[in-house]
């Protein structure tokens, strides 16, 4: 099994992904020997970069031998943000109402520490793989600041994340699949046909499909993401939407918005997908 060269300066080791963007962010890391080559694993565009040297029946890199990581299920239940302390909550009950927000931190688990917001990521078994940490301000825009639970708390341990509500999947309802886990929660409240999860992000798609396989699902890209979600739609067999593209070409909404931008900019509660 080829292995990631796991190193405390991954932007020394490839100052560039081969996708083009910069490593400053270490999101690109390198297979062992291929420091300062194009070979590696990118957390960035979720690709993997293989030397042509090496079998295409290369497994799954590992990234290190840590531990996975798997939360005392009591973390939600003490951090629950019932009373809407988060910058987060509150902006949602400002658009759809207290009882509606309470509604959703209870479905979706959100958490609260030290005022940021709490997004755990509980799988199909209720097991939790994770707690993002996001900042966000009075007017739902998000601060450029992540940070995870297990790093606050100084929990050495390896995420093996998942969707953003996917402990909500089922066979009864179709699954919508966004990007951001606080689309997610807006668009439960607009549309309740469908079980809205969260990627977490534009790259992390692709590697947590597997979980969804087998069930109904329709992917709402972001706005100049459908090209890259429609490249792993084809593969998985998901239906996708081109809605978003359709909506920036009316001028509904800006360049890099979302399926649920388009109902907050009309301060609609309920509409027609």
């Amino acid at each position: 099994m080829y292995r990631l060269k796991i190193t405390g300066n991954r932007y020394k080791d490839n100052p560039v992904c081969p996708c083009g963007k910069s490593n400053k962010d270490y999101k690109f890391t390198t297979y062992i020997g291929c420091e300062n080559k194009p070979f590696g694993y990118c957390h960035s565009c979720d690709k993997d970069f293989k030397n042509s040297s090496v079998s295409d029946s290369i497994q799954t890199p590992i990234f290190n031998k840590q531990k996975q990581c798997f939360f005392n299920p009591r973390l939600i239940y003490d951090h629950l943000d019932l009373k809407l302390n988060s910058n987060f909550t509150r902006f949602l009950s400002s658009y759809f109402g207290v009882d509606k927000t309470i509604e959703v931190v209870k479905k979706y688990h959100i958490g609260l520490y030290n005022h940021d917001v709490v997004f755990w990521q509980l799988d199909q078994f209720n097991s939790i793989r994770a707690g993002k940490v996001m900042k966000y301000n009075t007017n739902g825009k998000r601060k450029e600041y992540v940070n995870w639970w297990h790093k606050l708390n100084n929990q050495n341990c390896r995420l093996d994340q998942c969707f953003f509500g996917e402990h909500l999947t089922n066979s009864f309802y179709p699954i919508a699949v966004v990007e951001s886990e606080k689309t997610a929660c807006i668009m439960s409240i607009i549309d309740p046909r469908h079980v809205w999860i969260a990627s977490g992000g534009s790259s992390g798609l692709r590697r947590k499909c597997n979980s969804i396989k087998g069930f109904k699902a329709v992917l709402f890209p972001d706005q100049g993401q459908y090209d890259n979600w429609k490249e792993i739609s084809d593969q998985i067999g998901f239906k996708i939407s081109s809605v978003c593209e359709k909506w920036f070409n009316e001028g509904s909404i800006k360049k890099g918005e979302d399926i649920a931008d388009y109902f907050l900019n009309r301060k609609m509660q309920i509409g027609s997908l």
